[in-house]
């Protein structure tokens, strides 16, 4: 288990300090696939480097499995960092070393026979078992995050770090690199905290979400509730750019006569588990006599958890679509209000 607790970084001094992280305090459980989302300069990268103390806090404290890592010696400290490994977004590999040999930098005092073996282990494990003799000139961005990915397991860590680990892949070796980050905590109950700026990577891979702004954590939850029912502002933009609601939204407006709306509002309904499956749209003409526009939309699964939203319009008497969006937000179905540009 990881605990933070109200963990404050600041650099400089005077006039001149910044505060890149602020009383933040976390709890991440064992095997958890936890998501920390921000812009940049929003501290998240500080955050989490101050889990293996590669940036020691100003104050506050680092519980590593109940050990408070701030308290520790050097020499403490170098034995507990074995069992948390890191992953960084440019891969961080020295070009003048084979694959072989980048990864036995991680492995110690190993004789040769040892490293080779262990270095074959975990190229197997990372799906690139060919190239161990091949240097990072000749790899793809891919195969050379897989090649960090094995280092950083060299010595069977615990906790897993990543830092923007595939803001410089494509979209295609994205999902591979996410594919194969649920698989080695699937495998080796390993936990994985998940630094992004990219809500889509948090969408297909964790299971709990922070989200920074300014050095402070200003919301958290599960993806599913961070998803359906945003609370903070910034999380809301986050959220709506992950599921093209922004793109659609903006494409309606710059277009309302194409789309003949009527009326000076269209909606955004967010719908979520149970709800998913009951015809709620259908409900609206029948029990209010509200005909609905669908603009656009779309439907995935969360942890499994059906999630979808639409863009609509509504046309019939204003009372009754009134009624009718507080009879849907008391049954669960999340309604924004957008106003339609004056001509």
């Amino acid at each position: 288990m990881i605990e933070l607790r109200n963990v404050a970084v600041t650099f400089g001094q005077g006039s001149g300090q910044l505060h890149a992280v602020s009383d933040a305090s976390l709890t991440i459980e064992k095997g958890e696939i936890v998501g920390i989302v921000g812009y940049s300069g929003a501290g998240k990268s500080t955050l989490v480097r101050t889990i293996n103390l590669l940036t020691r806090p100003t104050s506050g404290q680092v519980l590593v499995n109940g050990e408070d890592l701030t308290a520790m010696s050097e020499r403490e400290l170098r034995d507990r960092r074995r069992k948390i490994g890191m992953i960084f977004q440019h891969f961080n590999l020295m070009n003048s070393r084979t694959v072989r040999d980048n990864i036995a930098l991680a492995l110690g005092a190993l004789d040769k026979n040892q490293v080779d073996q262990r270095v074959d282990e975990l190229l197997a494990l990372v799906g690139i078992s060919g190239k161990k003799l091949a240097y990072p000139s000749e790899l793809s961005g891919g195969q050379k995050q897989r090649v960090a990915i094995a280092r950083a397991l060299a010595n069977n860590p615990e906790i897993l770090l990543c830092d923007e680990a595939t803001s410089a892949l494509d979209p295609e070796t994205t999902k591979s690199i996410l594919k194969l980050l649920a698989d080695l905590n699937r495998k080796l109950n390993l936990t994985l905290v998940v630094i992004t700026h990219e809500m889509q990577v948090v969408k297909e891979l964790c299971t709990r979400v922070f989200v920074m702004d300014s050095g402070l954590i200003v919301e958290e939850g599960s993806v599913v509730e961070i998803f359906s029912n945003p609370k903070n502002p910034l999380t809301e933009k986050f959220v709506r750019t992950a599921t093209n609601m922004d793109e659609d939204v903006s494409k309606v407006l710059e277009n309302q006569a194409a789309f003949r709306l009527g009326g000076n509002e269209i909606y955004i309904l967010t719908f979520v588990g149970d709800r998913f499956r009951e015809p709620f749209i259908a409900t609206l003409q029948r029990d209010h006599g509200i005909t609905t526009n669908i603009l656009s939309g779309n439907v995935e699964f969360l942890n499994k958890t059906p999630f979808g939203n639409l863009l609509v319009a509504f046309e019939g008497d204003r009372l009754k679509i009134n009624e009718a969006i507080s009879i849907m937000e008391a049954d669960g179905v999340r309604v924004q209000r957008i106003r339609l540009k004056e001509d």
